[in-house]
Parts: structure tokens; sequence; C-alpha cells
């Protein structure tokens, strides 16, 4: 045995030391012989409880170890203190119980001992830590890491009335405690023990930064609101939620919304359940939080809370209605909102109105057309109903629908009329439009610009283009003459001459700061009134030229204009099936 204990322990100028290499060795053999056990306490008690199988120790050496690990916690490396939950749980054991008050005479006087104690009661669930942490989580006058540790062993292993108690604590004298208590207990005690308008007072209190002034409120996270399960707690929640938000601003930077940004998932998990019991319509609190996420959190479309409310709310007729017009409602208050307060679909889903509405749309538009009482609401409804059957190619019958929607109100007929009939533009507009289709082609030469219009017009009547081109124009595009493509049928009955008015626009941009690539954007335009014009397809791609080191003039080289030319010609529909890496052009629909 002697020979052993050598191999695994030195002393060496009066030290009694663990040789290094046979720290783990010790702590394994330790549970089979008190020995090595008795050397071990010794000379590192704490490697009993970091390394080998603590569960695997006799209670006698436990005790032993502890006791010693207690007393000598001023040697121990702090940072190895707090590396060993997973030791803790199996180091703990009913039979410790009894020897935790001795223990807590030992080690309150030393912070890094009672942080010791209080994780060995917390982790193992050592209920004879009970009596010591009912003290310890009310005493503010201690540490607050050791406030924590009590606080949560409490509410983990004591009763009901401990949590009662303890909520009581926490929002009476949340003045007085840290950020981090707040918070645990929030975590743990919201919603049974802790209300909404209570856990909010707190909030407030704690703030939504921590120290390095980024917007958490972590332990808190999207999951909390799951434990409100009646329909006025989570209105009441999403309630307090949106009035600490603030009022739009404009600004999309998220550093100035903090509290939009802490309560982000969690307000999109508290509205999913809202709307489980508003299975026709959105409930206004639910919009005006979606509006007021989208303007400081503008990447919600890529988190899957957030797509998932968005989505619900365009699931049924209704429940487009009733959130665009609260949309409506709201956004008129927005700093990009016009001075006479007049809205149109596509301003209020650019500031966040999740829907996109269809042909199908009308009939609902055309009754708040008729029902509103707000005249501007009216004008609204009528402006989006006509907007709808122009995009979508409506029927003569769908217009009819339209115009017998107003036919007893003579400024709205009148209104309608007018869109349907728009005036001829004044010669001023017409030679500024003039110019700008210009500018489109000041950096092409002339020879050029045709082959960008035909190899565009091409890539747009492909399959993968129209499918995502208005169905409309997507037809009057196919039904054109595609083998000679200098014209396109966009209405019924009209051809529109590209010799008059490029159909394609398109321009260079400059070269990046390296000077290796330039990018070149076509939109793909439609007349719908005299010379104005809207875009219903755009395409963009990047023509890296031949030749390196190219500036914005390489692309009009021979060779540069040869690449351009492949990368617009359309792929055959081998290579569309084999997703051929040369395609660069990414049309979308605007």
């Amino acid at each position: 045995m002697a020979v052993v204990l050598d191999l695994l322990f030195a002393d060496t100028y009066g030290y009694r030391l663990v040789r290094p290499e046979m720290v783990e060795v010790s702590a394994w053999l330790a549970g089979e012989n008190d020995a090595i056990a008795d050397s071990l306490i010794a000379r590192s008690p704490y490697n009993l409880l970091r390394y080998g199988d603590p569960g695997s120790l006799p209670i006698p050496v436990r005790v032993k170890a502890f006791a010693a690990a207690l007393a000598q916690v001023e040697t121990i490396d702090p940072q190895k203190l707090w590396f060993g939950e997973q030791g803790l749980r199996r180091f703990a054991d009913p039979g410790l119980d009894d020897h935790i008050a001795g223990w807590w005479e030992i080690a309150k006087g030393d912070e890094e001992a009672r942080h010791l104690l209080l994780r060995l009661v917390d982790f193992g669930g050592q209920k004879g830590g009970l009596p010591v942490v009912r003290q310890v989580a009310y005493d503010r006058s201690t540490d607050e890491i050791t406030q924590l540790l009590a606080g949560r062993a409490l509410l983990k292993l004591g009763e009901k009335a401990d949590r009662t108690a303890y909520a009581r604590h926490v929002t009476e004298h949340g003045s007085d405690l840290s950020r981090s208590i707040i918070l645990q207990a929030l975590d743990a005690l919201f919603p049974e023990e802790i209300d909404v308008g209570a856990f909010f007072a707190l909030i407030d209190k704690a703030g939504v930064t921590g120290e390095d002034d980024i917007a958490t409120i972590l332990p808190l996270g999207s999951e909390l609101p799951a434990g409100l399960t009646r329909r006025e707690d989570l209105h009441r929640f999403l309630t307090e939620v949106v009035a600490r938000s603030g009022d739009f601003s404009g600004d999309t930077v998220d550093d100035e919304k903090p509290f939009r940004e802490a309560f982000s998932q969690m307000a999109a998990s508290a509205a999913l359940r809202l709307l489980d019991y508003h299975p026709a319509d959105i409930p206004d609190v639910v919009t005006d939080l979606f509006l007021l996420l989208h303007e400081s959190h503008r990447r919600i479309g890529s988190e899957a809370s957030f797509k998932t409310l968005g989505e619900a709310f365009g699931a049924s007729p209704w429940r487009r209605r009733t959130s665009l017009w609260r949309s409506i409602v709201r956004l008129r208050t927005h700093p990009y909102a016009r001075d006479d307060g007049e809205l149109n679909i596509w301003f209020v889903q650019h500031l966040g109105w999740p829907v996109l509405l269809s042909l199908a749309d009308i009939d609902w538009l055309l009754l708040d057309v008729r029902e509103r009482t707000d005249r501007q609401d009216r004008l609204t409804a009528l402006r989006a109903a006509h907007t709808l059957w122009r995009q979508f190619g409506g029927t003569d019958g769908d217009m009819q629908r339209i115009v017998d929607a107003v036919a007893d109100d003579a400024e709205l007929s009148a209104q309608l009329a007018a869109w349907r009939s728009p005036p001829p533009e004044t010669p001023e507009m017409v030679e500024r439009m003039r110019e700008e289709w210009d500018s489109w082609f000041k950096d092409a030469p002339p020879s050029l610009a045709p082959e960008l219009m035909r190899h565009a017009i091409a890539h747009a009547m492909q399959e993968k283009a129209l499918g995502k081109l208005p169905a409309r124009i997507a037809r009057q595009i196919a039904a054109s003459d595609t083998a000679a493509p200098s014209s396109a049928v966009l209405g019924p009955g009209d051809r529109f001459d590209m010799t008059a008015i490029p159909m394609i626009a398109g321009t260079m941009s400059r070269s990046n700061a390296m000077g290796n690539s330039c990018k070149i954007q076509f939109i793909v335009m439609a007349p719908y009134a005299g010379w104005r014009v809207r875009p219903v397809l755009k395409c963009s791609l990047e023509i890296r030229p031949v030749r390196p080191g190219p500036t914005r003039t390489d692309l009009l080289h021979p060779a540069g204009v040869s690449q351009l030319r492949r990368k617009l010609s359309p792929p055959s529909s081998a290579q569309n099936r084999a997703g051929s890496e040369g395609e660069s052009t990414h049309p979308s629909n605007l």
C-alpha cells in the first residue's frame, strides 16, 4: 500500500501534495480504499467533488471531504469552484442533510465557502438546507450571489408557502434588489405567484438592459407566456408590452428601442397564444405589436415565431380585414405618413402589415366602401379594390361591382373614373420623363441597349420569371410575339412600341472598391397611364469582366459585351433543371 501511496502522493518541503499526473486516478481510487481517501482529503479534498465518481464515495468519506473542502476553500482556485455542477449533483445525498446546518456555521463567514455549500444544496436538492436558505434568501446584507443561490434553492426545494412569501418579498423590496435576483424570481414565479401587473412593475425596476447596455432579460425566454392560460391575461400582457414600446419613429436602429428588442420573442409567443382565442380576427393589440416590432426588428421575417405570427394575419378574410384597418389607424401617425393621413395598401405593407392580398379580397373591401363611416376609410378601401383589380387582371364584372359600390356617392364615383381614365400628362412632365428614360442608358452605347432589352425580355418570358409576375402582365407578355420581342401586348388590344419608350430599363452601377465586378439592374416596366410606369419585374446580376482590374468602361469592351450577352441569354431547359451555376439573374416581384 505504501508503494501505491508514493505513486499517488508526495510530501515535499513540508507540503503534502497530489502528484499532478495522479489527480484523477487518486479521486477514482478513493471510492475503493479508505487510506487513499484519507490521504486525498488531507491534501486536496475538493478533488473528490470534482474528479472521479463522487456518487460512489461512502457517506462518511463525503462528510469528511466536504468539511475539509470548506475549511480549505481559500486554497482552492476560485475558477475551479464554479466548474463542477455535475460532480456536486452526484456528491449530494440525503445522508448529508443532517450536516448542512453545521457546515453553514463553518461557511457563512467566507464568500466562496457560502457559495460552495449553497450550490450543493441547490444542485443536489439537499432538503436539509431548507432552514438555511429560508433565512439567507431574505438577507439583503449578504452578497448578491449568495442571495441568488439561496433564493434559487428556496424556490426549488420549498413549499408553496415559501414561493408565495418569496414573491411578496421580491415585489415589496424590488427597488433594493439586484436585477439578477428580480429576473430569476420572475422566471420562477410568473404567473403563478406574480401576476401581469406586478411582473411589469418589476421589469420597470430591473430595466431591460444589462451592464453592457445590451437589451436582454435573460433568463426570461419566449416560453414564459405559456403559463398564461386566460385570454384576459394574455391581452393585458401584450398591452403592457405595447405601452412600453413607444411610438413609431421611422428609425430602425434596434439600440434605440431596447424594450422592443428585449421582449420581441416573448411578445411574439404571447401573441400567438392570444390568437388561439381569436380564430376569426386579429386583436388590435396584436396588430399594434407586430407593426412596432417590424419597425425596430426588421429581420423578423427570418425568425420562426415572427414568420408564424405574420402568416396568421392572412389566414382568413376577416383576419386580413380587421388587421388592415387597425394598421391604417396606427400608421396614420407614422412619421412617413402624409399629412392628410391618406394611405394605400403598399405603404401599409412596407411599414409592417404582413399580408399579401388577392383579387378575392375585393369582396370585403367593397363592403367597407359601403359600410365604413369615415370617408377617408371609404376612399382607402376603394383605392385598394381598384389596385387589386388592376394588379391581378380583374374581369369587367369585377370592375362593375366596384362601380356599383360607389354609385350612390358622386365624389367617390368621380375619383374612380379619374383613376380609370387619367388625364394626359403636361408637356413639362413628358419632357421630365423622357430625360429620366435617357438617364437609364447614359453609360451604355447605342449598340448595347437593344441587346440588353432583347435578352432581358427573353428572361422575363421564361416560366420561372413569369411565375413571379402579376398574373395579368404574365399572360400578356407570354401572349406577345416572342420571335421578335420589340413590342409586347400590355393592355387589352394595345401594343406597346419599345422604340418609343424602352420597356427594359437598365443601369450600370459603379464597380466595387476592389474594381473586380460591376452590377447591372434591369426593371421590366409596364405603362398604365400615359407616361406613368410601374415596375413589375426586377432582375439584377453581377458581371465580372474578362480582364483583371476593370473599370466601368471595361463592360463596353467587345469581350465584356460578349460575356454580358452570355450572362443574359436564357439558359436551356437542361441548364434550368441542373441549376447551372452560370445563371446569375434573379427576378423578384416588386
